[in-house]
């Protein structure tokens, strides 16, 4: 049950508040002149200056049950902008209650002038204002923002790539002892752990520790009298790929599905001649076996890509356009030529 501090004094503020605005739009010109207004706050204080009315929230009692936070949130915008709405509905207060806040002491003045005339005000509709640090804070709060998030005229989200771990260190010659290479790469950039290291074709593939030595591997300086002729982050090794299959997901477009998905995935592609199977690329060489997307905890297979292959021989390893093979057909797998 939420309880709120009830602030004395708080129908008198906005009494005095639309008396002041209605006497400065209405007053004549031969009227004397008036003195300097008086600044109230919700707890009813005052100084000379102006009027200031420091609530940024209201409470409505006899709320119509019929309405939902989508359906009063639609009513209640057009009066500024609304930072969270909560409905109670409890056994100990005979009224349905509803508090609303919104960003500026001005727009929650305007939406109490005028929410009485709304069709959200049942029978004894009453209202109050209130300051939001004396309403507690939910985790059931209705929070319009994060619904518009993803409205059409959103920005889409910059992910931050984090640096990559597996590194190769390519030999200028082509092939150099490893054990001086080892040596050469720990006096650069630290030391490197055990099992980080290995013969790699024609260099050593490295995994940094931490992100300061993947910093120092991407930037390693490889002058022509060194043993390397340049250092690469891996193309593979850096990130893994899993495949989700929801056809409630494929819906949606693949900008929004990556909004949705936390910020270990770092691209989604939707498969073509699929109607169901979204491709998630992770950062990392470890796939999880779950993931969060939205509402919806689903499961992640390793996703395996189809080999390359030629149309023209239809062998494995190449493509076509550099396929050296004598064309067959794909039914099959007979020569052109008997054809």
């Amino acid at each position: 049950m939420i309880r709120h501090k009830k602030i004395s004094g708080s129908r008198e503020v906005a009494d005095l508040a639309r008396k002041t605005s209605s006497s400065g739009l209405n007053g004549k010109e031969d009227s004397p002149p008036q003195g300097p207004p008086t600044a109230v706050s919700c707890s009813g204080s005052s100084s000379e200056g102006r009027i200031y009315v420091a609530c940024d929230s209201f409470l409505m009692v006899n709320v119509n049950p019929s309405f939902s936070y989508h359906a009063m949130h639609s009513l209640l915008k057009v009066y500024g902008t609304v930072l969270h709405i909560r409905l109670l509905y409890d056994k100990d207060f005979p009224s349905n209650r509803c508090y609303v806040m919104f960003l500026s002491c001005d727009e929650v003045r305007l939406a109490v002038e005028h929410v009485a005339s709304l069709p959200l005000a049942g029978s004894g509709f009453k209202t109050e204002l209130l300051h939001s640090r004396n309403i507690s804070d939910s985790d059931t709060d209705y929070i319009p923002s994060l619904f518009d998030h993803h409205s059409e005229n959103s920005v889409p989200e910059v992910r931050q790539i984090p640096p990559p771990r597996w590194f190769v260190a390519y030999y200028r010659n082509g092939s150099e002892n490893f054990i001086h290479a080892s040596r050469y790469l720990a006096k650069e950039i630290g030391t490197i752990l055990e099992g980080n290291q290995k013969k790699y074709g024609k260099g050593v593939l490295v995994r940094a520790k931490d992100i300061t030595q993947a910093r120092m591997l991407q930037h390693l300086p490889c002058p022509t009298d060194s043993m390397f002729e340049t250092v690469k982050a891996h193309p593979t090794f850096d990130y893994s790929k899993g495949c989700v299959y929801s056809q409630d997901l494929y819906e949606f477009p693949e900008e929004e599905i990556l909004a949705m998905c936390p910020s270990s995935v770092q691209k989604v592609t939707k498969m073509r001649n699929s109607t169901n199977m979204v491709l998630l690329t992770f950062s990392g060489s470890t796939l999880p076996d779950r993931v969060h997307i939205g509402t919806i905890n689903i499961r992640v297979r390793r996703f395996v890509s189809r080999p390359f292959q030629s149309f023209s021989c239809y062998g494995y390893g190449h493509g076509k356009s550099s396929c050296k093979e004598a064309s067959r057909c794909g039914n099959s797998s007979g020569l052109d030529s008997h054809f």
